[in-house]
Parts: C-alpha cells; sequence; structure tokens
C-alpha cells in the first residue's frame, strides 16, 4: 500500500528545520544506497514534476504554501534545469467596472494537454474573473452566471449590439468544462469603450522550461488533507526475493504524551481580547501586547471587499483570496503568516509561538478589515503567590 507523505506548512518549518532540508536533499538526490529512502526522493520527484508542469492543481485552494512547495522543489529543479511556475495574469483586461465585453475562452483535454477540445462565447460585464471547475460526467459545457444561468458554447463572436440582459448576467462567472484542463482566454474585446482599467489577479503557470508532466497511479495522486495541508504518495518497494511489496514507513506523528519544552507552563486559552481596530479601505492596523502578555492571535473579520474580490469557490464559505496581510512577532520583527493568503468573512489567525508581542495586518485595496488582538499573561500564577 502507498504512504502518504505531508508537505509541511509554514509554520511548521520552525518546528522542523532539518526535516525539510532532509526531504529537500532526498527530492533532489535520491540515495542509491538507502533503498526506503530513495523511494520516497523519487515519490516526491514526481510530486515536484508535478507541481512545476501543473500548478494552477498542484497550489489549489492552498496558495499560500505556494513559497513552501516552491522551496522543497527548487534544489530539484534547479539540479535538472527546469523553470519553476511564474505568477501571471489569466488573461489581459477585462476589469472596467460595466464595461461590456465579449470573449471567446478555450479548452483543452485531459489526455492531451495542450490540446483545444472546444471553446465558449461569452458576453458579460466587467470586471470579469474567470473560474474552472470539473463538471463531472456528462455534463457537457456551459458557462454559468448569477443564478446558474447557462450561456451556450458558440462558435464566433457575438454583435456588441446584440440586447444584454444585466439582471441575469453577473459580473464574475464560472467556467464548467467536462473532462478538461488548461483553460486560456484566447480573445476579449470591449463594446464600445477603451479597456484601459488593468488586469485580473495573476495566477500560477508553468515556468519557460517545466519539468515533464508526471502520471500517479489511481487512488495515489497528490492531493489535499481537509486543513489544506499537501501530500504524495511513496509506492511500494519491489520485494528482492519475490513476494509482497515493502511499504515505506510512514512519517513520524507528534508524540501526543510529550509536555513540550522543560518549564513551559502557560495556559493554552486564547486570553482576552484587545480594542478591536479598523484597517479602513486598503490601510493598516497594529498593536502590541501589554506589559507582562503576550499575543496569542488576530482575530480579522472582513466589513468590505471590492465587487470584483477574488474568491475560491469549491465550498460553500467561498473564502477570499488575497484580502490583506497578517504579520505577528515582536516589535519591528514580524513575520507574515502564510494562511493569511486565504480569509472568511470572520477568522482567527494563532500566534505561531509562544512569547509573541507584537501584530499588524495590512488590508489590500479596496478590502477593510477589522482586527481584533487576544492577549494573555504569561506567567499568571505568578501573580497568586
Amino acid at each position: 500500500m502507498a504512504t502518504k507523505y505531508r508537505i509541511p506548512k509554514p509554520g511548521d518549518i520552525q518546528d522542523g528545520i532539518n526535516a525539510f532540508d532532509d526531504l529537500a536533499d532526498t527530492i533532489a538526490n535520491p540515495p542509491a544506497g538507502r533503498p526506503l529512502k530513495q523511494a520516497i526522493g523519487q515519490a516526491g520527484r514526481r510530486y515536484c514534476d508535478f507541481v512545476g508542469a501543473r500548478p494552477k492543481e498542484a497550489f489549489g485552494v492552498s496558495a499560500p504554501i505556494s513559497a513552501t512547495i516552491a522551496l522543497l522543489c527548487k534544489v530539484y529543479w534547479d539540479s535538472q534545469g527546469y523553470d519553476a511556475p511564474v505568477s501571471a495574469p489569466p488573461f489581459e483586461g477585462g476589469q472596467c467596472d460595466g464595461q461590456l465585453y465579449i470573449g471567446r475562452y478555450e479548452y483543452g483535454s485531459v489526455s492531451e494537454p495542450n490540446s483545444v477540445a472546444g471553446e465558449v462565447i461569452f458576453r458579460a460585464r466587467g470586471p470579469l474573473s474567470l473560474g474552472l471547475q470539473d463538471a463531472g460526467s456528462g455534463a457537457g459545457v456551459a458557462l454559468y452566471h448569477r443564478g446558474a444561468f447557462p450561456v451556450n458554447p458558440g462558435t464566433g463572436l457575438y454583435d456588441c449590439n446584440q440586447p444584454f440582459i444585466p439582471d441575469l448576467v453577473a459580473p464574475t462567472f464560472t467556467l464548467t468544462v467536462n473532462n478538461s484542463r488548461n483553460g486560456r482566454m484566447v480573445a476579449l474585446q470591449p463594446c464600445g469603450f477603451v479597456d484601459n482599467c488593468g488586469d485580473p489577479d495573476s495566477e500560477f503557470e508553468p515556468g519557460e522550461n517545466p519539468p515533464p508532466t508526471p502520471t500517479f497511479p489511481p487512488g495515489q495522486e497528490p492531493g489535499f488533507d481537509p486543513d489544506g495541508q499537501p501530500f504524495f504518495f511513496v509506492p511500494p518497494i519491489d520485494n528482492p526475493i519475490g513476494g509482497d511489496p515493502i511499504d515505506v514507513p510512514p512519517q513520524p506523528d507528534p508524540d501526543p504524551t510529550d509536555p513540550g519544552p522543560p518549564g513551559d507552563d502557560t495556559p493554552t486559552d486564547p486570553g482576552d481580547a484587545g480594542d478591536p481596530e479598523e484597517t479602513g479601505p486598503g490601510g493598516e492596523s497594529s498593536g502590541e501586547a501589554p506589559d507582562g502578555s503576550e499575543l496569542t492571535g488576530v482575530f480579522v473579520e472582513i466589513i468590505d471587499f471590492p465587487q470584483n474580490a477574488a474568491r475560491f469557490q469549491n465550498n460553500f464559505r467561498q473564502p477570499f483570496r488575497g484580502a490583506g496581510y497578517i504579520a505577528m512577532g515582536w516589535p519591528n520583527l514580524l513575520g507574515v503568516d502564510m494562511s493569511g493568503g486565504v480569509i472568511n468573512l470572520q477568522q482567527f489567525f494563532h500566534a505561531q509561538q509562544r512569547g509573541i508581542t507584537a501584530w499588524r495586518v495590512t488590508a489590500n485595496i479596496g478590502f477593510e478589515l477589522r482586527c481584533t488582538p487576544y492577549y494573555r499573561e504569561v506567567n499568571p500564577e505568578a501573580d497568586e503567590e
């Protein structure tokens, strides 16, 4: 049976730097004289090939972890001359508010990633954003607007003078394509005005010289745990004397009986809420723990967002992407919390270690955030003596 190997999350690296670096080195240089570690390294190479060749699927809703995955794979990519994924807009233009656009969207086949399986012609008012989903077996092709209003596929651009029904069409839409990948906008034209309002948010695309696209046995495809942590599978090793294949040992789980560092008796409750602060549109708020206290986290609420805000649509919460940046640490020594790349309307961000005292939240343009810090005393028992 294949063994599941988890990719460390950003917050896990500080607790296992050697383990992270060892895994990166094993992927770059699978040791021939260590068969179990060699199997892990070869499986890791296939995973890094997957990341480099199909970054949209590899990063999925866990885009904030993309930097960690790239760091894990970089030594291997460099040794083979492969280029890392690059960040680029999914298409150009289409961001003028209220502007009517006509577009043509082509999509490719799963079995032939570079092929063109078909196209969809659509009309919608800006600002535009695209989401590509798998429609499932037999679902065909449809362009969904607000209220699941479908627009049928076409073969030529619509006339700008055709009647347009704004009540049925939302500025954003999801393209649903059966068994398709590598969808791309190949034509986009405004009706009557100059398209000069910028480009949509960038997405990850394969680099100029990406790794080859790997294949995986059924049931051994890379994926994500419910908490968003990515993983890959390590197949069992052939038995050199016959018989059943040999499973690669799983990663060690943390010891639940480990009491932690000696003398660490800090309470584990979140403490008390401080005064909430609002960033203002595209602004910033920050603060520090009172003397004798530490920061346990920051509760962030999205109180306003732009009409064309990027959102993940793979669950009912539809969390926002790129609403702002959450940083915690010490005064003048703040570190960005990478999990802040995905924010629900209300979400608590935990301090990654004890003893942290300072925080800062920066809202992106168009977003307004309310931030409530939580503090607790470092050693409340001392007050009772």
